[in-house]
């Protein structure tokens, strides 16, 4: 499974701060493409 490109062993080695971005991009990038409610 890939986060906002990075591989899951990467995502682990983020700081919060950083995780927190990068999963807010994924949503983001969800929501454009419909893929939420």
């Amino acid at each position: 499974m890939l986060v906002g490109g990075l591989s899951i062993a990467e995502a682990w080695a983020l700081d919060d701060v950083e995780l927190e971005f990068w999963l807010d991009q994924a949503e983001r990038i969800a929501a454009m493409r419909g893929g939420n409610e």
